[in-house]
């Protein structure tokens, strides 16, 4: 049980791994779009590869309990799983941060798109731009984090 529960959990980190790439190059394309259809059409084409990250989160959750079960620790036993566990919490808060925004800047550009923006949509898409940068910045930050401590842990690490 405890080898299914490891690679459903490499399994996870995938999606999350490939959901940020993807939504790295995606959003770079996106600076790079000339008119507002064209990034309307980029973002929309984005949502479903968002919905990866969800779905990876939910799957690590699981599995890193089920794996935590498995060695017979608990959440505070081992000082490396503890901040792990911060670490993750902090990723996923992030996430879903980053998930509403950039949720309102599709919105936002695809009624800009339309011609249907109020008088400061510029200002806000722009305000929205720059919260999704930082995201990109700092969750693979985070995930490499994670990653270390992962590693670190299982190396001997307290």
């Amino acid at each position: 049980m405890r080898e299914i529960t490891l690679i459903l959990h490499f399994l996870g980190l995938g999606l999350l791994v490939s959901a940020s790439v993807a939504g790295i190059l995606l959003n770079r394309q996106y600076k790079k779009a000339e008119d507002l259809k064209t990034k309307a059409l980029i973002l929309r084409a984005s949502r479903p590869i968002g919905l990866l990250s969800p779905v990876g989160m939910v799957i690590m959750l699981i599995t890193g309990i089920g794996n935590m079960h498995a060695l017979g620790v608990g959440i505070l036993t081992l000082g490396w799983l503890s901040a792990k566990l911060v670490v993750f919490a902090v990723a996923v808060i992030g996430g879903v941060v980053m998930g509403i925004v950039a949720r309102k800047r599709g919105a936002l550009v695809a009624s800009m798109a339309a011609g249907g923006a109020g008088p400061d949509a510029e200002k806000q898409l722009s305000s929205y731009d720059s919260w999704v940068m930082a995201g990109y910045i700092i969750l693979p930050l985070l995930l490499l984090a994670i990653l270390y401590l992962s590693v670190y842990g299982r190396l001997g690490g307290q």
